[in-house]
């Protein structure tokens, strides 16, 4: 089992130095030629951890839809995006402070993210709820 883990790790690391390393080295080339920058965000275990209560739980990949004991349903894929924005916005804000030490209110798209997006439906879950503090 350890060795399998290294195995894991050791390939997961060869990604980020192959095609995709090199093309988020161009993306960022690019980005300061533009005068943006780039945020990086860890998407790990972004479709583990459950988007309502936070709680993080082993999942196998054919498992689809996330049902977690908080009664919070909604499918994978859509939950990691959730997880992944959060995790975004939350760094975003920290940057911005660090940047100039002042406090920034969330921008309208930011806003319209964390509470638009409460009670859309999908095909895969009755009803999605809007996320947990991150």
């Amino acid at each position: 089992a350890r060795r399998n883990k290294a195995n894991k790790t050791l390939n997961h690391s060869l990604q980020n130095t192959g095609s995709m390393g090199r093309f988020v080295e161009f993306l960022t080339y690019k980005a300061k030629q533009q005068g943006k920058r780039i945020i990086r965000i860890d998407e790990s275990y972004t479709s583990q951890k459950c988007a309502e209560c936070g709680k993080k739980k082993k999942r196998s990949l054919s498992e689809r839809v996330i049902m977690c004991d908080c009664g919070h349903r909604l499918d994978r894929d859509l939950n990691s995006a959730i997880n992944i924005m959060a995790k975004f916005l939350l760094q975003k804000q920290k940057q911005e402070f660090e940047d100039d030490g002042v406090s920034h209110q969330p921008s309208l798209n930011e806003e319209s993210f964390l509470q638009k997006w409460k009670g859309f439906t999908t095909t895969h879950s009755p009803k999605i709820c809007p996320p947990a503090n991150a």
